[in-house]
């Protein structure tokens, strides 16, 4: 079987599967939950959202805190009317579960690669547990690849879940520009689907989009004197390239390390290979193999190039990488295949 194939397999789901699955990764989220202390990060946007004077103070105020706005609209709205702390972690882990329910229902990949996605670490306890702005973007990175085929009748759907996801952080932001790329190119190339694309619904959407990635790096954008607000200097356009070509691995600065290979010292210590190095190889061979399985798409095999160019850049000169940031690119990846196999459901 080509890896093209075992991407693009479709297994129907059963009611009872799904059900069942989603009952599970709920119980699993609620114990982990219990168990779970709030860290600074998760509490410090929860009093950033609530605490601010007026709606318009809290939108100034995060441009001290480097993310969009959306999330900590969820939450101020959320106290404003449960008036309860609460809120933080019944959003983070009810916008978790939705988002394993438009897995398990839509995703065009065998059940098993389905369960791999809801039950690991990512949304499974970093964009879940860890009530962090993270979990809302992937919600809408889903939701956008759910309804994406229908982008030609009804540009607005894909359109309002980008311009949400744009606004939740400043990965989203950047993997929406990754799927907008695919909706463009995409469809300009597409003989059937260009007229569609020159339609004024469809330019109206996309220009929204464009203006709701702006107004996200404009509202997380840092004052100059913050600790973090970046310069390009230290950029070398040729070490990138070159690191980007020959180890994707390393290339992304550790970010993709694999919680699987560098989150704890068994087996990596006890066979004497130090977890970075593991973390590299792994990352490489996922990276390959996700290559070769949309090879035949060149559209959706840039986008990953550009997902991952673009993460580059971003892990070197603005965040540093963590799980969290490594799951919206893991998410946005899943997605970029799930649009492929969409995008030719038959190769």
């Amino acid at each position: 079987m080509s890896d093209t194939a075992v991407v693009s397999e479709r297994e129907p789901l059963s009611s009872r599967k799904l059900w069942l699955a989603l009952t599970g990764f709920t119980a699993m989220l609620i114990a982990l939950a219990m168990r779970h202390e709030m860290w600074r990060d998760e509490v410090r946007a929860f009093s950033v959202a609530t605490r601010a004077a007026s709606w318009g103070q809290m939108l100034s105020d995060l441009h001290q805190e480097g993310h969009p706005a959306l999330w900590y609209v969820v939450l101020r709205s959320g106290y404003a009317i449960t008036h309860s702390n609460l809120v933080l972690p019944v959003a983070a882990i009810g916008i978790s579960i939705a988002t394993a329910y438009l897995i398990l229902r839509y995703a065009p990949f065998p059940f098993w690669l389905r369960l791999l996605a809801v039950f690991g670490a990512f949304l499974g306890f970093e964009l879940s547990v860890m009530a962090r702005n993270y979990g809302i973007g992937v919600l809408f990175m889903i939701a956008t690849c759910v309804v994406f085929p229908r982008r030609g009748e009804k540009p607005w759907l894909p359109a309002i879940f980008l311009a949400l996801m744009a606004n939740t952080s400043v990965h989203a932001a950047l993997a929406a520009m990754v799927i907008l790329f695919v909706w463009i190119v995409s469809d300009a190339v597409d003989d059937d689907r260009h007229s569609s694309l020159l339609r004024p619904a469809s330019i109206g959407s996309i220009s929204f989009v464009v203006a709701a990635i702006a107004f996200a790096f404009a509202t997380a954008s840092p004052t100059p004197d913050m600790a973090w607000a970046s310069t390009a200097r230290h950029l070398s356009a040729d070490h990138i390239i070159r690191t980007i070509f020959s180890d994707p691995g390393l290339a992304l600065h550790g970010v993709l390390e694999s919680n699987v290979a560098a989150a704890g010292e068994f087996p990596w210590r006890y066979l004497h290979i130090d977890p970075g190095f593991a973390s590299r190889i792994i990352v490489d061979a996922v990276l390959l193999w996700l290559w070769r399985a949309v090879g035949r798409r060149f559209i959706h095999g840039a986008a990953m190039l550009i997902a991952i160019i673009g993460f580059e850049l971003l892990f070197r000169e603005v965040y540093s990488g963590a799980l969290r940031h490594e799951a919206v690119i893991a998410f946005l990846l899943f997605s970029i295949a799930w649009l492929a196999v969409d995008a030719h459901p038959d190769n």
